[in-house]
């Protein structure tokens, strides 16, 4: 059984990264609400590797609370990260735990989200158990 202490951890590490992240890019909006913001920016503020940098804010982009305008310039589209998935991920894993046997449609009926966001909320959490 893998350890839900460590996998808590986890999630709530990259949560808050995600949070920092969308803040440092709302600190750095000009008038248009256009962020410039280098990948050496991000892993120094995250306190992460370039690679490590560059794929969270892939991640904020793959799940449209940000997107890319050009080079080293992001839009924030949506700053409450709680309507994303990493809004769903400690709720998922208490229901990957407490209903270790139920279907999909059992589990996003529980977290009271469609098929397509529970998707993306396991999407995001198996990326994360990887890295």
């Amino acid at each position: 059984m893998i350890a839900t202490e460590n996998i808590t951890g986890k999630l709530k590490e990259a949560a808050e990264q995600a949070r920092k992240l969308v803040k440092l890019l709302e600190a750095k909006q000009n008038a248009e609400g256009i962020s410039h913001l280098s990948i050496h920016e991000v892993s120094t503020a995250l306190k992460l590797s370039r690679s490590l940098a560059k794929e969270r804010i892939g991640l904020l982009i793959d799940f449209g609370i940000v997107r890319k305008n050009g080079l080293n310039a992001y839009k924030l589209i949506q700053t409450d990260l709680d309507l994303s998935p990493y809004g769903t991920l400690s709720e998922l894993a208490k229901v990957i735990t407490d209903m270790p046997n139920s279907t999909y449609e059992e589990q996003a009926a529980a977290l009271g989200m469609t098929d397509k966001e529970l998707e993306a909320a396991y999407g995001l959490l198996i990326y994360l158990l990887r890295n």
